[in-house]
């Protein structure tokens, strides 16, 4: 609530920094997302993805990994993100 006028890229790249590394980050897509079985998708929270849903919504992840959409409107206030994060495989230490 604090925060209300950051845009979702600006979570994503604060938790990249936290993380110390030289990597970066996104949201997963809905066909990511589909690919994971409901309980690699759950994490205990509601968290937005990057596709759409329709002209108005998003596609967002509800508490038990279920697929429903949002919008700004409704969800925003207790949805977040859980960001992929990218790293180089020439960064990663054998």
């Amino acid at each position: 609530a604090g925060n209300a006028n950051y845009s979702i890229a600006y979570y994503v790249e604060e938790y990249v920094n936290r993380l110390g590394i030289e990597a970066s980050g996104r949201l997963l897509t809905y066909t990511e997302a589909n690919a994971m079985t409901q309980s690699q998708r759950t994490n205990g929270a509601i968290y937005w993805l990057v596709s759409a849903w329709d002209y108005f919504s998003g596609w967002i992840v509800l508490y038990d990994g279920v697929f429903n959409y949002g919008n700004r409107f409704f969800t925003a206030s207790n949805s977040g993100v859980r960001p992929v994060v990218v790293v180089s495989t020439s960064d990663i230490g054998a």
